[in-house]
């Protein structure tokens, strides 16, 4: 478990802490089903991606507590994602 201002591009972490901004799209390219969102803690806040699995961003509501595994890769904007 880590805090997100300790997360480095190509970690597998895992992070606890509520959602917000949750919707579901599809790729640009590939058309795949994706959801994205947010994740914060008391040390940050990070964009979160979920591949094949847009059903996530329906089951779960702005603030809901959540504990998130992924792999940690630098975003375009210098953010950070999981």
């Amino acid at each position: 478990m880590k805090n997100i201002a300790e997360l480095i591009p190509g970690d597998v972490a895992t992070v606890y802490g509520k959602v917000s901004k949750l919707k579901t799209k599809k790729g640009f390219r590939s058309k795949i089903p994706m959801a994205e969102g947010e994740i914060e803690d008391l040390s940050g806040k990070i964009k979160i991606t979920w591949f094949n699995q847009a059903y996530l961003a329906k089951m779960l509501h702005d603030g809901d507590s959540v504990k998130l595994t992924g792999k940690v890769t630098k975003g375009k904007k210098r953010n950070l994602s999981s």
